[in-house]
């Protein structure tokens, strides 16, 4: 696969009348102190990218790359989740997904240059391992028949995925990742 220059991604989707522009336009100007040579990528629904440019959001012009991808129909947070199980095969080169809530203190290039196919965080924002799961996503789990081991709960806002043939598996070719 492609050895590219590893980016940062972030998947925004709004309605317009949100803080993900904003929030997001914090976590880069965080990257770009404490990471000012990263190439900073925004993913967005064709809806979204309607809304921001017919508002002149000044979002835009913060990523160095823009891109618009199609979904199907649906709320701001379907979209949104739809896009992010998507990136590993809308993607070319490693990448490093983050959400729009995060603020970067020091460099990333450790990360961005692990040798394996996923990288992830533990969630270490509750002490109690059953509290880390939000009761809406516990919710979400248990309507999908999905269960969660009890030892460790992964942080989805900061993911890591190399540009290997198993990375791709993993993210199958539809929204199943």
């Amino acid at each position: 696969m492609s050895q590219a220059k590893p980016k940062a991604v972030f998947v925004v989707t709004s309605e317009g009348k949100d803080l993900y522009s904003a929030m997001t336009r914090v976590a880069i100007a965080s990257l770009r102190h404490s990471n000012p040579s990263l190439h900073i990528t925004i993913a967005a629904d064709r809806q979204t990218d309607s809304v921001l440019r017919a508002a002149a959001d000044p979002l835009i012009a913060e990523a160095d790359e823009w891109l618009v991808f199609e979904t199907p129909d649906g709320s701001g947070e379907f979209r949104n989740r739809y896009v992010k199980t998507q990136l590993r095969n809308l993607l070319d080169g490693p990448f490093l997904f983050l959400d729009s809530d995060i603020f970067a203190r020091r460099d990333l290039s450790e990360i961005l240059a692990l040798d394996c196919d996923i990288a992830a965080a533990p969630n270490h924002s509750r002490e109690i391992f059953s509290e880390q799961v939000w009761d809406q996503d516990r919710a979400t789990l248990d309507a999908m028949g999905w269960t969660t081991g009890d030892q460790v709960y992964l942080n989805g806002g900061v993911l890591f995925f190399n540009d290997t043939v198993a990375a791709r598996h993993h993210c199958f070719q539809k929204a199943d990742c």
